[in-house]
């Protein structure tokens, strides 16, 4: 972020924000994560990693609504500079506790089973490959949150309709994750992971109509969460906790392939055909595909 402030060509830019890309979006799909993995288990790591996600969504609509006044007040070179502090301060406060996290596992306390496939064995597994279809499925159905403004505009809602829209539905996603934490903890993450993709493509067909609006964009919202609370639980249910952290990365990794073609599918499908009817629609088919790959990855898991 201080670098960022410091640009002053074109390269500059796409260096510093290569390496943003990089590292500073897996601050919040890893490290997190692992942290929570490591050191509790499966039932509380629902609950828990729920709530650290829907966290997220807050602390980032802190940051939206802060920081564009730090920039219009002071610039936006003093803007980063201050960002980078925040960043700074809250990534010193997580390397505590990758400390406790790091401690050798013979001398854990907390109870904590470390049991499980290594990354290697974890290739060898068919199970591997239906969680990559998953998460990639997934990835690139979320991108329809990038166009959600264009959809809403293009059905007649007003700027202001469409600003409360979106925001509601930011809120939505952050309570969502924290309800599906409980959910996953309570009746597990086979049942609930069916039940929420499930959600995820009822809500893509039912936005194609203007009276479930609102109702849609909740279950859109609740599956759009599935990417950093359904995916993570399924990871260490299927693999277990041995060799987590390089599971989970291996697989978050490809899972960046649906990002990477799906959101400008999104816009493409909108530019050719003018509405976005038939990625609805397309989308609610892979949604069912991933429920079928979801199944069968939890499938005679003891």
């Amino acid at each position: 972020m201080v670098l960022l402030s410091m640009v002053t060509s074109l390269w500059m830019l796409y260096a510093v924000t290569f390496c943003l890309g990089l590292f500073g979006a897996t601050c919040l799909t890893l490290c997190g994560n692992v942290i929570v993995q490591n050191n509790y288990n499966s039932t509380q790591a629902s609950g828990i990693l729920g709530a650290v996600m829907a966290a997220t969504g807050v602390s980032g609509m802190f940051f939206s609504l802060i920081f564009p006044k730090v920039i219009a007040a002071f610039g936006w070179r003093i803007g980063f500079r201050v960002m980078g502090i925040c960043w700074l301060t809250l990534l010193w406060l997580g390397t505590l506790l990758l400390g406790k996290q790091a401690m050798p596992r013979s001398r854990r306390t907390d109870g904590t089973a470390i049991t499980g496939m290594t990354r290697s064995e974890a290739l060898r597994s068919p199970k591997l490959y239906l969680q990559l279809v998953v998460i990639v499925v997934i990835s690139a159905c979320c991108g329809l949150q990038q166009q959600l403004p264009v959809m809403l505009g293009a059905k007649g809602f007003t700027a202001g309709q469409v600003s409360v829209m979106i925001s509601a539905t930011t809120v939505f996603l952050a309570l969502g994750k924290f309800g599906q934490g409980l959910l996953y903890g309570k009746i597990g993450v086979e049942k609930g992971g069916l039940l929420t993709i499930a959600a995820f493509a009822v809500g893509c067909l039912g936005i194609m109509t203007q009276i479930l609006i609102w109702p849609s964009l909740i279950l859109l919202a609740l599956g759009m969460g599935i990417y950093t609370t359904l995916l993570p639980m399924v990871v260490r249910r299927v693999f277990g906790s041995r060799e987590y952290a390089s599971i989970w990365s291996l697989i978050a990794t490809v899972g960046s392939l649906g990002t990477i073609v799906g959101y400008p599918l999104w816009g493409t499908i909108y530019d050719l055909t003018g509405d976005y009817t038939l990625g609805l629609v397309g989308a609610a088919v892979l949604l069912a595909a991933a429920m079928w790959a979801h199944w069968k990855t939890m499938k005679d898991i003891a």
